[in-house]
């Protein structure tokens, strides 16, 4: 999640310095996962040190109807539920290396799990 978020912090940095962009007004636009991070990356685009200025605007496009901690036990069943489904070779390397272990000690210790 952060990699998407500091990509588009990286954006926003890049547009900032484009001539014909004024920086006071730029709005971010937020697409189901992106309308959750949003927060974030407004947040981090405050924080950061490269002279930008804060998001003007903010559009949450489709966010998901329920909360994170829901939405994201949903995908983790349906990955699993496809892993397991999944056949030859290439589904038996997943199930090796997706198990229900794994993504849930990678969402509880909020760790990098490539």
């Amino acid at each position: 999640m952060w990699d998407f978020v500091y990509d588009a912090v990286e954006a926003v940095k890049f547009v900032s310095d484009h001539s014909q962009i004024d920086k006071s007004k730029i709005i971010l636009l937020g697409h189901s996962e992106g309308a959750i991070i949003l927060p974030l990356i407004c947040n981090e685009v405050t924080k950061s040190n490269a002279n930008l200025k804060p998001i003007h605007g903010c559009v949450f496009y489709a966010g998901f109807g329920e909360n994170l901690i829901d939405a994201m036990a949903f995908q983790r069943t349906t990955l699993l539920k496809e892993v397991n489904e999944k056949s030859g070779l290439l589904g038996w390397i997943l199930r090796k290396v997706i198990t229900k272990e794994r993504l849930e000690k990678c969402i509880d210790d909020q760790s990098e799990c490539g």
